[in-house]
């Protein structure tokens, strides 16, 4: 077993669950322990001064590794990791390991018979040979996190410990607490990357610069009841008019949804009586004027239900998020370089559309860096399906080796 996989497994076996509460300000005991671990990492390969970590309010990791090479005007790598996973399911501390995976092996097919269906298995059994480190059912497996640490970790050791010059690498490792509300208090005086990346997960190759137009949709409604038991013309029940507004959104969109490029309302959120009820709707779509046509349609519905029952509905839009295309649109020479590098490396079916769940490549892009996502090589990831092999993480170390080296030979853009 080689050190990208020990690491893996070490980091596997902390249960580091991002939290649901939104005023949580303390990361868990596990977020802890995954930041300490981390910390131990850098400080036996980072080279001095020790100003060169800075641990900030326990919460996180900010690294930086001073240029190998003598010229000035090579661009700074950014790198951005997020050390927790979804706050669904806990960590899957006993993962299952096929260090050659067959699909014609009776345990091997037992094991993911039970997890994935018929048309995953298909892809699954195209990794024949690989080493693939699968959840054991219950729990996520960490493919968009703790993957991401150990590939970053060990690609930076790689670069600091070769011959070849490179420039500045700049790293911030954020725990949960941050990245909800918080990103903005890292320390991102110090962070000023030229070309900055979010290792973020998903499916060898995978190389996020567009994301979906995203909002949240909170809808209030109010029914005209006067008391139990009535039955009075112009009356209307609260659920009536819930289940009417459900009904006229195209809803099946969502349940049937298997192309990103497709977008949906789902609706995330019910609670209510016949009195007053409040839904959580999510709007996204990959282009703009499809995603306004939707908000334009939740609306347009509004209005009609209002127009008869006067004052019923009420709608806030919150949280609204732009696609990260619509930040590159200035800096598309970034994106160019990195498809660039990818295609050299013969990654070449890169799936380059994320979703809201990309969460921190947004986030930075608002910010004002222009940043886009990488993959780690899991699937399935966020789930109790996620698995992972371990030859597409190495592909996923010598993709970031290559965006270092391949920057060396850059010049800064003039800003």
């Amino acid at each position: 077993m080689n050190a990208l996989t020990q690491t893996f497994l070490d980091l596997v076996s902390i249960d580091c669950k991002a939290s649901l509460d939104q005023g949580q300000t303390k990361p868990s005991y596990g977020q802890i322990s995954v930041l300490n671990i981390i910390e131990s990492e850098l400080k036996a390969f980072v080279p001095e001064p020790k100003s060169n970590i800075k641990r900030f309010n326990a919460q996180g990791i900010f690294a930086e590794i001073p240029a190998s090479a003598k010229r000035t005007t090579i661009p700074t790598i950014g790198l951005v990791i997020q050390t927790d996973s979804t706050p669904a399911l806990s960590s899957c501390i006993k993962p299952v390991l096929f260090e050659k995976y067959n699909p014609k092996n009776r345990a091997h097919k037992k094991h993911f018979s039970s997890l994935l269906n018929e048309e995953e298995l298909v892809l699954l059994n195209r990794l024949k040979g690989n080493f693939i480190i699968s959840s054991d059912g219950q729990g996520t497996l960490g493919t968009e996190s703790k993957a991401a640490i150990s590939i970053v970790l060990h690609a930076l050791k790689a670069i600091v410990n070769g011959k070849e010059k490179h420039g500045k690498i700049q790293l911030l490792f954020v725990s949960d607490c941050y990245v909800k509300k918080n990103i903005q208090k890292a320390p991102l005086s110090f962070f000023k990357p030229d070309y900055n990346y979010t290792i973020e997960g998903g499916a060898l190759g995978n190389i996020y610069y567009k994301s979906n137009e995203y909002v949240d949709a909170e809808i209030t409604i109010k029914g005209n009841y006067q008391r139990y038991g009535t039955i009075e013309e112009g009356l209307v029940s609260a659920l009536e008019l819930t289940n009417e507004l459900i009904n006229a959104l195209p809803m099946k969109e969502d349940a049937q949804r298997s192309d990103q490029k497709k977008g949906r309302f789902h609706l995330e959120e019910i609670l209510g009586d016949s009195h007053g009820a409040r839904l959580k709707l999510l709007i996204e779509d990959l282009d703009k004027n499809r995603f306004e046509a939707r908000v334009r349609l939740l609306e347009y519905i509004a209005d009609q239900q209002n127009k008869r029952y006067p004052k019923s509905i009420k709608i806030q839009l919150k949280n609204r998020q732009h696609s990260i295309e619509e930040f590159l649109k200035n800096d598309w020479d970034f994106v160019d370089f990195t498809v660039r590098e990818a295609i050299d490396q013969g990654l070449k079916k890169q799936q380059t559309i994320g979703s809201h769940h990309l969460s921190n490549a947004i986030k930075f892009n608002a910010l004002g860096i222009p940043t886009i996502g990488l993959f780690t090589g899991g699937v399935h990831q966020r789930t109790s399906k996620e698995y992972i092999s371990v030859q597409h993480m190495e592909k996923a170390v010598d993709f970031i080796q290559g965006l270092v080296y391949r920057a060396s030979k850059q010049k800064k853009a003039s800003k």
